[in-house]
């Protein structure tokens, strides 16, 4: 070439430093993209929790307004007395009664054991699996078959996001 020398330069690939300074990027990329997905699942796992107490609120509502305003012969109107059966659920989207993250055909529904109505002392405490229901007849004792109608009740879940438990109300308190 013209008899000039030139430096010959080998390229052998990358760097230790290169390859620990990608590695390193590409680490911290993909834990921010994970707990951004994770975190999107908690939110929408509480978003449907919430949506499904407020579903059987309603379903509740509209039981205690059947027998209140279809049926003037029955008894008194009526909450269901304990933890809701498919004949109370009826019309109801069985995935509403079904937490997120529980076996299909699951009813994530269970029976207060007291009559304690704030979030801290109901019992049993809801899991992120569980929605407790605590029926009240009109002496504000937990209603059974044998005590009277259920005149109010209280629906108990609890957030996945900040660990606390939500509650929601019947209308006739």
């Amino acid at each position: 070439m013209n008899g000039q020398n030139y430096p010959r330069h080998f390229s052998h690939g990358f760097t230790i430093i290169e390859v620990i300074v990608a590695v390193a990027i590409i680490l911290i990329l993909t834990t921010i993209a994970v707990v951004n997905v994770m975190s999107s699942q908690v939110v929408a796992r509480d978003a449907e929790r919430e949506e499904d107490i407020r579903s059987i609120a309603i379903h509740f509502e509209n039981y205690y307004n059947d027998l209140q305003f279809n049926r003037p012969f029955d008894p008194a109107p009526t909450y269901p007395h304990t933890v809701p059966t498919s004949d109370v659920l009826a019309g109801l989207d069985p995935e509403a009664y079904r937490a997120p993250g529980t076996p299909s055909g699951t009813n994530s529904i269970v029976a207060a054991t007291n009559t304690v109505t704030t979030t801290a002392g109901v019992l049993p405490q809801p899991t992120i699996n569980q929605y407790v229901y605590q029926p009240f007849n009109i002496s504000d004792q937990l209603c059974t078959d044998l005590n009277g109608p259920c005149v109010k009740y209280n629906l108990y879940w609890r957030s996945e996001g900040d660990n606390t438990i939500k509650k929601i109300v019947s209308r006739h308190q």
